[in-house]
């Protein structure tokens, strides 16, 4: 019991890294994406000392005439670019490769620990010093998750009007391994458990099997002493 705990405990913590990282995994997919997929279509004339915005000016709207005339009146102007939105298929493509690779990142981080400890309860249930529990992976999973699960409870008790309405900002951080489900379900600009419906909030449970099956399927992997790795190295060298 305490080594699983442990190793759960583990497991969440790496979780919880790949949170973070998945953060700004979505932020430098947006950079890239903002810079391939949309076009500078204008600027915003600004007072250099004040900030103040003196006029918005597109390409399409012919020649910039306003420009000069606050440089004749010795005001000096700084430009911003202004951008189209991103939206339709560059949403898709950021949401996408975002969420792809955060996912990758979490079996990654998860998967050599629990292939490692079925391998390892593989060599002693063989030499009959415990009995074999393949099961073992996912119990670990579902003790790793437990933390997300209580961030899931305050969003009920937020719901139920128990606490402030305002707390999805903070599960969206701590869930941020999968954060295309929970925009998904809760929208992606919802700040109060207000505007989440209850059939939401129910199926944004689902969220919390991604670790545990990770977990359970890495631990029957290592047991079986199956390594996908050598499985696709082996599979292109009889195809080659």
């Amino acid at each position: 019991m305490q080594k699983n705990v442990k190793t759960a405990f583990a497991c969440w913590l790496r979780y919880t890294i790949c949170a973070i990282l998945a953060f700004f995994i979505y932020l430098s997919v947006s950079v890239i994406t903002v810079g391939s997929f949309t076009d500078v279509i204008g600027y915003e004339a600004r007072d250099s000392k004040t900030g103040e915005t003196l006029y918005v000016y597109h390409y399409e709207d012919g020649e910039d005439t306003k420009a000069q005339e606050y440089k004749d009146k010795g005001i000096e102007i700084a430009t911003l670019a202004i951008r189209n939105e991103l939206a339709g298929t560059p949403k898709f493509f950021t949401v996408f490769i975002s969420q792809l690779l955060a996912l990758l990142m979490v079996v990654a981080f998860t998967h050599k620990r629990l292939w490692a400890l079925g391998d390892s309860d593989a060599n002693l249930v063989n030499f009959e010093h415990i009995e074999a529990n393949k099961l073992r992976g996912l119990y670990i999973g579902l003790l790793a998750i437990i933390p997300n699960v209580i961030s899931w409870l305050v969003v009920v008790a937020s719901k139920l009007g128990i606490i402030t309405d305002k707390v999805i900002y903070v599960f969206r951080l701590i869930n941020y391994q999968l954060f295309s489900l929970v925009n998904l379900l809760f929208g992606e600009t919802t700040i109060s458990t207000v505007d989440v419906s209850w059939g939401a909030i129910v199926l944004c449970l689902l969220i919390f099997t991604v670790l545990p099956i990770i977990c359970c399927v890495s631990y029957l992997l290592g047991f079986n002493r199956i390594r996908i790795s050598e499985k696709l190295i082996y599979r292109k060298n009889d195809r080659g």
